[in-house]
């Protein structure tokens, strides 16, 4: 049986290699390097965020529009929430203990509380985007759309946009 595996992402602690794959993720224990878990998540690309504590690792499923939560004590789902129609980025806020998560065929920014698994808000931008990421210090969001040429800037601490910033194709 051939498996395609597609992303990677290290746990915060370094305890545990999580990898998307067709079916979901494997979980990988970097010190034995055997494969403690495997998790059946919603399908298509998978990324990453993990809360600070790595008490949770929260997992996009682009095909189905969903973000699994998974608790990584238990290695086990907790949730799939139903995000939008592409959830191709996800990135966690140190400053706002909240998940980003972009959505790229309505351009929305949607906003996760990670304590109760449920949707705080979405901030709207322009069908398209494809990665997010925060500043450093965790002040201020910002997420790229290669389809219009801009940056979106937003402010974590309001979850509004700031700017739209154009930027070269």
């Amino acid at each position: 049986r051939r498996v395609l595996f597609r992303s990677v992402a290290l746990q915060n602690d370094g305890r545990y290699l999580w990898v998307g794959g067709e079916q979901g993720i494997t979980v990988i224990d970097t010190s034995t390097l055997k494969v403690v878990a495997e998790i059946k998540t919603g399908a298509g690309h998978h990324e990453f965020a993990f809360t600070d504590d790595d008490r949770f690792v929260f997992v996009t499923n682009k095909q189905d529009g969903t973000l699994s939560v998974i608790d990584t004590r238990k290695l086990a789902r907790v949730k799939d929430l139903k995000i939008g129609a592409a959830p191709v980025a996800v990135t966690f806020s140190s400053l706002s203990k909240a998940v980003y998560v972009a959505d790229e065929d309505d351009g929305t920014i949607i906003v996760i509380d990670p304590g109760r698994s449920e949707v705080l808000t979405r901030i709207k931008t322009q069908p398209g985007l494809r990665s997010i990421g925060l500043q450093p210090d965790g002040r201020y969001g910002f997420a790229l759309n290669p389809a219009v040429n801009a940056a979106f800037v937003f402010d974590l601490t309001s979850n509004k946009l700031l700017h739209t910033v154009p930027v070269g194709p």
